[in-house]
């Protein structure tokens, strides 16, 4: 899950919770700021686990299941990036790979002078 990371807390403002460890390396390389740890799949998330002020972020298919759980805790993430367009199952690693070929696609158009 990546508990040895939160030795280093008071380094961070927040910590957030995503289900797979992909999304989140992906997520702490994007965002760059808070504490991201993985549930490692979406019935794998315990109430003794996850402490009042961590922040949810589920796949979309899982925010239901996880909302119940963690009322208040879960982020419909998907919301606040309304260009993109996302599937049922996807998580916010999908996003972050999505934007970041939106960046990309950008800087080519910069470097060729678009």
């Amino acid at each position: 899950m990546g508990e040895h990371l939160l030795h280093d807390k008071s380094e961070y403002d927040s910590v957030y919770v995503v289900e797979s460890e992909k999304t989140a390396l992906l997520c702490r390389a994007f965002f760059e700021k808070g504490i991201w740890l993985a549930s490692g799949g979406k019935n794998n998330l315990g109430k003794k686990m996850i402490k009042p002020d961590w922040i949810l972020l589920p796949d979309i298919d899982a925010w239901e299941e996880w909302n119940e759980k963690f009322p208040g805790q879960c982020l419909k993430w998907w919301k606040k990036y309304p260009k993109w367009k996302p599937g049922r199952t996807d998580d916010i690693g999908d996003y972050v790979v999505w934007r970041s070929g939106k960046i990309r696609e950008e800087y080519k158009k910069k470097e060729n002078g678009g």
